[in-house]
C-alpha cells in the first residue's frame, strides 16, 4: 500500500493453523516495510510525500519488518516511525492517528505537516511565499466535510499565518 489506511483485521484459522495477514508498504516504487497482523485494529500513514512512514496500534499486536532489517512487536498505543533507515517505536497520539477515518481533522504539529494533509484532502497546491512563518505548531479539530476555505480560516484565526486561494493553489504568507 501507498498512502494512509486503517484495517481491522481478526484472528483465521484454517485448519487448525493461523492464515497470516501482511501489509506491504511502498515508497517510491520500493517495498520499505512490511506488516504481520497479529489480529488487531491499527493504521498505516505512508504517503510519498511524507519523510517517515508511521504505523499506529490501537490494539491487538503487529509484528513490523523494514528492509533495514529492523523487526519490531508493537503494543497498543504505541507507533513507529520508520525513516532514514531506523526504526523509532514511542507512545501513539491514537485520536489524532485515526481521525482521518472518523471524519476529522486533528492537528497538533507544525505548519507544513497540516498543510500536507489540507494539500492531499481537497486537492490543492500549496505554495509557501518568504514571508510564510517557520516553526509555527498548531493544534485544533475539524470537520473534514467543511468546505477548505473554512478550515483555512480557522487557522489564520492564529494571527501568525495568512492564506489566498487561487484556483487550485493555497498561497501561505505571514
Amino acid at each position: 500500500m501507498t498512502g494512509e489506511g486503517y484495517f481491522e483485521v481478526a484472528h483465521v484459522e484454517r485448519n487448525g493453523n493461523r492464515v497470516p495477514f501482511f501489509v506491504s508498504v511502498i515508497k517510491n516504487q520500493e517495498q520499505v516495510e512490511k506488516v504481520e497482523v497479529l489480529g488487531t485494529h491499527f493504521n498505516i500513514n505512508a504517503y510519498t510525500n511524507e519523510s517517515r512512514i508511521e504505523t499506529t496500534l490501537i490494539n491487538g499486536s503487529i509484528k513490523l519488518a523494514s528492509k533495514y532489517n529492523h523487526n519490531v512487536l508493537l503494543k497498543p498505543g504505541e507507533m513507529s516511525k520508520l525513516g532514514n533507515g531506523k526504526i523509532e517505536v514511542k507512545q501513539a497520539d491514537t485520536e489524532m492517528a485515526i481521525a482521518w477515518k472518523n471524519g476529522a481533522f486533528v492537528f497538533r504539529e507544525d505548519l507544513p505537516s497540516v498543510m500536507r494533509k489540507i494539500a492531499r484532502w481537497y486537492d490543492v497546491e500549496i505554495v509557501y511565499q518568504q514571508t510564510a512563518p517557520e516553526n509555527l505548531m498548531l493544534g485544533g479539530w475539524i470537520s473534514r466535510s467543511s468546505n477548505i476555505s473554512e478550515v483555512l480560516n480557522h487557522i489564520q484565526l492564529t494571527g501568525k499565518v495568512h492564506f489566498k486561494l487561487e484556483g487550485r493553489r493555497v498561497i501561505v504568507s505571514r
